[in-house]
């Protein structure tokens, strides 16, 4: 087992923990790669229904040629759903201020994306997989107009696992890096909500609570500049907002990691 299977096992195991199977809808049913790996979460015994999004025949067509078993997968056909409209409404009313029309709404909820992002705001499924064929805005463009963010944090912000074999530096050789995607030049208000959030999604994932450390090209006022000026009051509004967390910082990277350093 390689160290992102040993992450993956980790979040199985949490999810039967709870002793409540879940749904998911991926929604991207025109890749086959969605197919395939819905015909092997279909047999997972920790889940309780699996779906995408599509055209029946469609979708029916593509797995028979590929050879892949779809028989325990919910497909659903977004306009012929006895949930279309009330998703229509739904999006309408939270998109109203922005000024929608109930046509413009009908048009977007025909997307699979917002269709599978509706469905997960109503919990008629537990998580959501996409961004095979979709890009990274595409899919938060969703998200971020159904979902929104959780209480306490105003922004979306991204991160990613970085897992290093045998490594002493991190934990256990594992580090959690933000933000990767989705806020090229954050204000300090920004940062202190990527740190906040990154930190919570490194405690969901490791069981353990993180340190975090505030990256510059300076370490604790070693060279001034507006840059570090920004990173330093970041830190500041993330220390008093999230107080559960040790953060400290302006920090360069081997000063973070390296406790000789």
């Amino acid at each position: 087992m390689n160290f992102s299977e040993i992450i993956i096992d980790k979040i199985m195991k949490k999810i039967k923990s709870t002793g409540e199977k879940k749904k998911l809808v991926l929604p991207e049913s025109s890749d086959v790669r969605t197919l395939q790996a819905l015909s092997i979460l279909s047999k997972k015994e920790w889940l309780n229904g699996v779906y995408t999004i599509g055209n029946l025949d469609l979708i029916n067509k593509t797995a028979k040629e590929n050879c892949i078993d779809l028989s325990g997968v919910g497909i659903i056909d977004i306009e012929k759903s006895g949930d279309f409209y009330k998703y229509v409404d739904m999006y309408y009313e939270l998109r109203k201020h922005k000024g929608i029309q109930k046509d413009e709404a009908a048009e977007i909820m025909k997307n699979s994306l917002f269709y599978g992002t509706m469905m997960l705001k109503e919990n008629a499924v537990n998580g959501m997989v996409a961004g095979s064929i979709n890009t990274t805005a595409d899919v938060l463009k969703a998200a971020i107009q159904i979902v929104k963010t959780i209480p306490g944090i105003k922004r979306v912000s991204s991160s990613f696992v970085m897992i290093v074999p045998n490594s002493q530096f991190g934990f256990n050789g594992n580090f959690l890096f933000a933000d990767c995607a989705v806020i090229p030049d954050p204000d300090a208000e920004s940062l202190a909500d990527i740190a906040g959030a990154s930190a919570r999604t490194f405690e969901l994932i490791f069981d353990t609570k993180p340190i975090v450390a505030f990256l510059s090209f300076s370490t604790l006022c070693s060279a001034q500049h507006p840059l570090v000026e920004k990173v330093q009051a970041a830190v500041r509004i993330a220390k008093h907002r999230f107080p559960e967390y040790e953060m400290d910082g302006e920090f360069q990277l081997d000063a973070a990691i390296v406790p000789a350093v």
